[in-house]
């Protein structure tokens, strides 16, 4: 199943776009719980300034969702920077909570 572009638009101009994609795990994944081998993942999740906080994002992610489940997949994932905690504090509100932490080091 393919991922989708997916699209806000008010009048002719587009307002806000996500992009999910489908994720498989291959056999070296053998070990994580068959809801984390297929899984949707949010790549991209942008509202124009001018219109954030009207429920954009939010219809967004859900249309996501619907082609997800639609696509028979279980589970929708995204990532965000640590730092923005706007971001975060919005997908905590719409029902994500946090999984995985990845640390880095400056090389």
């Amino acid at each position: 199943s393919a991922g989708a572009f997916l699209t806000a638009i008010t009048g002719e101009q587009i307002i806000g776009f996500c992009v999910v994609i489908i994720t498989e795990e291959d056999e070296c994944d053998l070990h994580l719980q068959d809801s984390f081998k297929r899984a949707g993942e949010v790549t991209d999740l942008i509202v124009h300034p001018h219109h954030r906080k009207r429920g954009i994002g939010r219809a967004l992610i859900s249309a996501a969702s619907a082609h997800c489940q639609a696509s028979g997949v279980r589970q929708l994932k995204l990532k965000t920077l640590a730092q923005n905690f706007q971001a975060r504090n919005a997908f905590e509100t719409l029902g994500f909570r946090q999984h995985e932490i990845i640390h880095t080091i400056d090389l």
